[in-house]
């Protein structure tokens, strides 16, 4: 079962991988320096390199990305939102 989810935009000059743990800080009450190091969960800086990249063209293809961390559902799109959802125990 999934609480409330906490979802920032990620601004021009802010690395994705910083907004995630932004995210997950603000959903679980956290500090963003006591949480585990994001790289033990996914390569950030080819998270950053695959957010920015993406280009959604004509069609309007959303590029998502979606992995647990520091006990939240982690939800990332090239639209330029990061989603947290505390996972229940």
């Amino acid at each position: 079962m999934q609480t409330a989810t906490s979802e920032i935009g990620i601004i021009d000059d802010e690395i994705t991988s910083q907004a995630v743990v932004t995210a997950v800080a603000e959903e679980t009450g956290a500090d963003p320096m006591e949480l585990d190091p994001l790289y033990n969960v996914v390569d950030s800086d080819a998270l950053n390199t695959l957010l920015r990249s993406h280009d959604p063209g004509a069609d309007g293809t959303l590029l998502e990305v979606e992995f647990v961390y520091a006990g939240c559902e982690v939800r990332v799109a090239s639209d330029g939102t990061a989603q947290a959802t505390a996972l229940s125990e």
